[in-house]
């Protein structure tokens, strides 16, 4: 209803500029020259008003049409045949990236041999082909001993050529990148004068006016905006052009002289003079029409399309030698195993050659354990328990040595922070293990981190899990919401520290859980009410409907739940009875 009524107000208001300017000189005109009460002298003034309105867009846009084809007359077309380019440069225009990263093109190109070496850089439009960098960051591949991981590459596939790629399913261009690597052939960077380049491509804005966007209530705006693209060649100690492609877009004013609220992205309107856009040079509205992968392919002879002649049991047989063989891993290496992880389809069951490879990365304690990780634990066969054990001590092997590490007090001095992130990673992939696949001999390892001030903060998510030890778990999760509560009650004096929500969470989490499977400890409604009653447990935003859907698990009954939610004043009647019901139907653990 709102945007059936509010839409159109929203149109009349915009109007409102210009229908009033158009009065305003029709009535003028008609006062000063017309017989009052004529309204053949009404219609006349009415004409002459439109007439004087559309005098201006014919100068302004015959100004902004010469403007356009002054730079597209500006293009040549002296390439002849395919230059020899085994060094191409390339200048792109500065925006998220502004420095000499690899981007598509770069890769592909070396992929697949067509040039021995990639210049690269990125400056401030609009570009002046006279004025070349004097540096660009070089990319090549270089066989050696020994590889870096390799770094500032770009991702994604703005040349909108994946589709002719072979043997790429479930690959990227990195993933090559990658495997090259980890092989000895690395891709290599360093900073080197643009001069060295046999050829050098320019894409990008040449123009500089800012007006073309916005151009508000100036009628003289110059709103021509160019894209262009250049072809430079190595001649005579220098560069000469011998390619130039310009399209152009003109924010033209429009038939008549007409202010109103035009301008502006989204909902949002600026005033501004009506304007119509009017394209040159093959641009449409989205895009520029210049295509680079096009120009690279047809006038340059370099073949962009990849295809990839590594296997997945290629990749496999790589990474099983890769482990057997290397004493020390290289970050090429260890990226290498990020990537097989990484590569892991979603919901799809491993085989075994995977759950073997994965457990033999597990066990060499110096890889670290990736965000994937996760993914390969939580698509275990359901049926092999052996499988999802094994994985399990390996991965408790690893939070062990983390506590080991680590102090569990935060009064500790001198831990060492760099531990942190690798026990997120293994805290998750231990929380995506089976139910089941964590032997009772890992419930000490579970206190451990519970007791550890530091390292429960980062993973919390694996103490959830012991969810898994009956009474037991139960009575340390209820631990956790206490400590929560202490936590709380100490770091109220310290800018309220919000470290509590951690174990609050992992307990909170962890009986909802056990809720969710019908595993009810003893008195655990009224354990859980009492904690409640003592304040000592959270019951506002989204941690309500966690409280009520682990108290109906319990068996505490709807009204017993209302009390406890209405115990925050932020909860409203309505809001909880609404939690009830949701939690009735369905228990929901996600926070």
């Amino acid at each position: 209803m709102i945007s059936v009524i509010g839409i159109p107000i929203a149109l009349l208001i915009a109007a409102l500029p210009g229908l009033f300017v158009i009065y305003f000189l029709s009535r003028l005109i008609y006062l000063l020259f017309a017989k009052p009460g004529s309204a053949v002298h009404g219609g006349m003034a009415l004409g002459l008003a439109l007439v004087i309105l559309a005098v201006p867009p014919v100068l302004v846009n015959s100004w902004l049409d010469k403007k356009a084809d002054a730079l597209i007359a500006q293009d040549i077309d002296h390439a002849t045949g395919n230059p020899n380019v085994r060094s191409l440069a390339v200048v792109a225009a500065r925006g998220y990236y502004t420095g000499g990263q690899c981007d598509e093109l770069c890769k592909r190109l070396l992929l697949n041999g067509q040039v021995d070496e990639f210049i690269m850089w990125r400056e401030a439009e609009p570009f002046d082909e006279a004025k070349l960098p004097q540096t660009g960051q070089r990319y090549r591949f270089v066989r050696q001993a020994s590889c870096k991981a390799p770094d500032g590459l770009i991702s994604g596939d703005p040349l909108g050529l994946a589709k002719d790629d072979e043997g790429m399913k479930g690959r990227s261009l990195d993933d090559l990148i990658v495997a090259n690597s980890a092989a000895g052939n690395c891709l290599v960077s360093d900073t080197v004068p643009f001069s060295r380049a046999d050829a050098v491509l320019m894409l990008g804005a040449v123009t500089s006016n800012r007006k073309s966007a916005r151009p508000g209530l100036d009628m003289l705006a110059d709103t021509v905006s160019g894209i262009r693209l250049t072809l430079l060649v190595r001649k005579d100690g220098g560069f000469v052009p011998v390619y130039r492609k310009t399209s152009t877009s003109i924010r033209k004013l429009w038939y008549l002289v007409v202010p109103g609220m035009f301008d502006g992205g989204g909902m949002k309107l600026y005033p501004s003079l009506a304007r119509r856009t009017e394209y040159r040079g093959g641009a449409k509205r989205y895009s520029s029409g210049i295509s680079l992968a096009s120009f690279v392919e047809d006038r340059l002879g370099l073949k962009l399309a990849v295809r990839n002649t590594i296997s997945p049991l290629d990749e496999l047989n790589q990474l099983d030698e890769i482990l057997a063989t290397a004493k020390e891993l290289t970050s090429a290496q260890i990226a290498l195993v990020e990537r097989f992880f990484d590569n892991i389809e979603y919901r799809k069951p491993v085989d075994e050659s995977q759950m073997e490879l994965g457990s033999k990365i597990l066990s060499n304690m110096a890889i670290p354990v990736s965000y994937p990780v996760a993914r390969m634990v939580d698509n275990l066969p359901k049926a092999d328990r052996s499988r999802q054990q094994e994985f399990a001590d390996l991965l408790f092997q690893r939070l062990e040595a983390r506590l080991d590490a680590v102090p569990g007090s935060t009064k500790s001095q001198g831990y060492n922070s760099s531990q942190f992130p690798q026990v997120v990673q293994i805290s998750r992939a231990i929380a995506a293990l089976p139910q089941g696949a964590i032997a009772q001999r890992h419930f000490d390892g579970l206190v451990r981190l519970a007791r550890n001030e530091v390292l429960r903060t980062h993973g919390y998510s694996a103490l959830k899990r012991l969810a898994d030890f009956g009474e037991q778990g139960a009575d340390q999760l209820f631990w956790l919401i206490e400590d929560a509560d202490r936590m709380l009650a100490r770091n109220s004096r310290r800018n309220r520290d919000q470290s509590w929500q951690h174990p609050f969470l992992a307990g909170l989490g962890g009986l909802c859980q056990m809720a969710l499977r019908g595993e009810v400890p003893g008195n655990g409604a009224k354990r859980f009410i009492a904690l409640a009653k003592a304040e000592k447990v959270a019951v506002f935003g989204a941690y309500a409907k966690m409280v009520a859907g682990t108290l109906l698990g319990f068996g505490a009954s709807p009204q017993q739940v209302r009390e406890v939610l209405l115990m925050s004043g932020s909860n409203k009647p309505e809001q909880v009875d609404k939690v009830i019901s949701r939690a009735q139907a369905k228990i929901d653990c996600s926070y």
